[in-house]
C-alpha cells in the first residue's frame, strides 16, 4: 500500500522534474545563457537533483515498485485501447 508520505515525496519528485525541465528549456531556447549566469541557477537545478534523490531514497521498494507497476499497467491498458471510455483515459494519479 502506498502511505500518504510516498505520495507526497512522488509529487516532489514531479514538481522538481518540471523545474529541471524548464531549466534544460531555457538553456535550449536562449532565456538562459550559461555565459552570463552567475551561477546561482546551475546550483539551484543541482540542489533540485538531490532533492529528487532524496525523496526516491525515501520510498521504499515495495512501494515504489507498486506504484510503477500501477503506472505501468495504467500506460498499457490505454495504449491498448482498453474496453470502455473510462479505462481509455484512466491515468495514474499520485
Amino acid at each position: 500500500m502506498v502511505t500518504q508520505e510516498n505520495k507526497d515525496d512522488l509529487k516532489e519528485v514531479l514538481n522538481r522534474i518540471k523545474f529541471l525541465k524548464e531549466d534544460f528549456e531555457m538553456l535550449q531556447d536562449g532565456r538562459w545563457s550559461l555565459e552570463y549566469s552567475d551561477g546561482t541557477e546551475v546550483v539551484a537545478s543541482i540542489e533540485n537533483c538531490d532533492k529528487i534523490i532524496e525523496a526516491v531514497g525515501r520510498l521504499t521498494p515495495s512501494e515504489s515498485n507498486e506504484c510503477i507497476n500501477r503506472e505501468v499497467f495504467q500506460n498499457n491498458l490505454i495504449s491498448s485501447g482498453g474496453s470502455g471510455s473510462k479505462q481509455r483515459h484512466a491515468k495514474y494519479q499520485i
